[in-house]
């Protein structure tokens, strides 16, 4: 065979297989290309991971060699601060004493200068107000010694006319005790008439007899007893009248009774007259009494400087079967005999508080047992008067309120009748109080 028809299969041949070889080739080299894009994503992934671990290991190791260190810093930070926070204070501390002592020894001179100047303003003050208060003392002295000197001459005049008006209710009550003697025995024979006038003068001894307003008050009541069936005694607190003591009314508390001034019934009435009356159909016996209709009942007041300071009451009772026929009479005498005693004791009471002392004729030389008496006798009037009153306070703890009044007015007198210089005449007041209105106990006071 021709060369030139073999060499044109053989290079159809070549060139077949060097196509197919570049196919081949070329599929080798994308297969190649894949798998080397695959190995390198392989291997970066596997580096990133191996990386990423390296990396948080390193991570940790340095957070905790940072941690470590940040520890070890802020500690060394910290004591550094705190000596110098010591040292600063120390100094701060010792600037300030430094200075504290400084001010101090400034103000203290200046202090011990203001005093000195505030001393000496004082002395001249002291002594100018001494000689002040020793013009004021005098003249207060010579005041106080006219006014105790017209009060001893006042007390001295109330005295002699008490003991006058005392003569003359003896008198009256020798003649009452006749006149009543007299009607009572009209019927009678000489020797009951004898016994109804010894009666009644042993009832006025009795009452003489009496030292004190409450032994007064207490006779008077027991002997109007002997003439009348009953007999009981009120005070006058305010505008009331308040049972006291009780003679015959064997079911009554005294002091249970209170009525008041301004009523039309018989008690009420013989307060506000002055007078004594008795039972009429205008002015019945008071509901208290439960007196039958055809019964009598008198009531007589006991006045004491021109003011009505308590009323008698007395009636025949359930019977009148042995009183005598001039029973109202002889008890209005005791009534009025029982005025002038009342008003004599106070007189005498008045006049030896205010004699009472070291015989001097300054009233600020008194001493201290005439103002404790002239106290006694002052609250001593005020339980006298309001025996009630003073039960129910010591009751309800209240004295001093339920008492005001009354207590306001004796302090007033006694405030003008006892200098101001007897240095303890406020305790000897308020002592009494104690002792006589609250029976010892401060606490029943009140406030």
């Amino acid at each position: 065979m021709p060369s030139d028809q073999t060499r044109g299969p053989l290079e159809a041949l070549q060139a077949q297989l060097r196509e197919a070889l570049e196919i081949h080739v070329s599929a080798l080299t994308q297969q190649y290309d894949q798998a080397l894009a695959d190995a390198k994503r392989d291997a970066a992934a596997d580096a990133e991971r191996t990386a990423g671990a390296r990396i948080e290991t390193l991570r940790s190791e340095l957070r905790a060699e940072w941690s470590s260190r940040l520890e070890t810093e802020v500690a060394g930070a910290r004591a550094e601060a705190e000596r110098r926070l010591v040292a600063e204070t120390m100094k701060a501390r010792v600037e300030a004493e430094q200075q504290a002592a400084e001010s101090t020894s400034r103000l203290r001179e200046e202090l011990e200068h203001a005093l000195s100047a505030e001393r000496q303003r004082a002395d001249t003050q002291v002594q100018a107000e001494k000689r002040r208060a020793e013009s004021a003392v005098a003249a207060e002295r010579e005041r106080s010694a006219s006014a105790v000197a017209a009060e001893r001459e006042r007390s001295a005049a109330e005295l002699t006319s008490a003991r006058e008006e005392l003569a003359s209710a003896r008198e009256e009550a020798a003649r009452g005790a006749t006149s009543a003697a007299a009607a009572a025995a009209a019927p009678a024979d000489r020797q009951t008439q004898l016994a109804a006038v010894e009666r009644l003068l042993n009832a006025v001894r009795t009452i003489d007899r009496a030292q004190t307003l409450t032994q007064v008050l207490d006779a008077l009541v027991r002997e109007t007893a002997q003439s009348a069936s009953r007999a009981i005694a009120f005070l006058v607190d305010g505008d009331r009248l308040k049972g006291w003591k009780a003679v015959g009314f064997d079911a009554l508390d005294p002091p249970q009774i209170d009525n008041p001034i301004a009523g039309t019934g018989l008690l009420p009435s013989a307060a506000k007259a002055g007078e004594a009356m008795v039972t009429t159909p205008d002015r019945p016996a008071p509901t208290f009494a439960a007196l039958p209709a055809n019964r009598t009942a008198l009531a007589a007041p006991l006045v004491v400087g021109g003011h009505t300071v308590a009323v008698l009451y007395a009636d025949e009772g359930g019977a009148a079967q042995g009183i005598a026929a001039g029973w109202t009479d002889a008890i209005q005498v005791l009534a009025r005999h029982a005025s002038a005693a009342l008003s004599l004791v106070t007189a005498l009471r008045t006049l030896q508080t205010l004699t009472k002392g070291n015989g001097a004729a300054d009233a600020a030389d008194a001493d201290d047992q005439g103002a404790k008496r002239y106290a006694r006798l002052l609250v001593s009037e005020i339980k006298l008067y309001n025996e009630a009153a003073v039960r129910v306070g010591r009751q309800k703890r209240d004295l001093l309120q339920r008492l005001r009044p009354e207590i306001e007015r004796a302090r007033r007198l006694y405030e003008e009748r006892i200098p101001a210089d007897v240095g303890a005449r406020a305790a000897y007041f308020q002592q009494e109080l104690v002792q006589t209105l609250a029976d010892g106990d401060a606490g029943l006071l009140g406030t």
